[in-house]
């Protein structure tokens, strides 16, 4: 029989030949690198201030015109007849004012003007009619009231009646004067503003006998 001692020693010598080996040839697993995290910050541009228009002033046509009103003065001019025959018929005729009465507006400015140091010029036919403008403006309230009560007058007939109804004309007329700026003069000239308003003066009644 062999040595004991002897096969001991060797299996001990080739156990740790083989552990030396192993961590000899033994290499780390590599450890996969991590990325770095792309953070991305999304800016949002910067809207650029946006400007404010102001608004835009509404151009006068005749800018440092003045009209001084006036109080209107009344004249009664001609008449007009409305007959309305409503013979065998049974019914109530209305009716108002047909397109013949027309209120009817009119502008006179006078052909020289007059600064304050009392000269005189002539005016340009452009000056007169934005004068004239001007002055139909000022008066565009008498001229809607007027309208207004030209617009409520009725005529009736009642069932078999005959009637004449009396229309009478009457002209309101304003006069005053007018300052504007010229060549950076004040001047002023006269005006003529005119109404001509259709107006209910009676009725005569004819009757639906023969």
């Amino acid at each position: 029989m062999r040595n004991p001692s002897k096969w001991i020693c060797l299996w001990t010598l080739l156990i740790a030949v083989s552990i030396v080996d192993t961590a000899c040839n033994s290499q780390p697993s590599p450890v996969a690198k991590a990325e770095p995290t792309k953070t991305v910050r999304v800016v949002m541009p910067t809207a650029e201030p946006t400007a404010t228009l102001e608004p835009t002033p509404t151009a006068e046509p005749t800018p440092g015109i003045r009209v001084a009103l006036a109080e209107p003065v009344q004249h009664e001019l001609d008449s007009a007849e409305v007959h309305m025959r409503n013979c065998g018929v049974w019914t109530e005729w209305r009716e108002k004012l047909g397109s013949e009465f027309e209120i009817q507006s009119n502008v006179a400015i006078g052909p020289e003007a007059t600064s304050a140091t009392g000269a005189v010029v002539q005016l340009p036919e452009e000056i007169k009619a934005q004068l004239a403008a001007e002055v139909q403006s000022a008066y565009q309230q008498a001229y809607e009231a007027a309208k207004a009560k030209r617009d409520s007058i009725e005529l009736v007939a009642g069932p078999n009646t005959d009637y004449i109804y009396i229309i009478l004309w009457v002209e309101n007329t304003y006069s005053s004067t007018v300052a504007f700026q010229m060549d950076s003069i004040t001047y002023t000239v006269p005006y003529t503003y005119t109404l001509r308003v259709p107006k209910q003066a009676g009725f005569r009644e004819l009757g639906c006998s023969g």
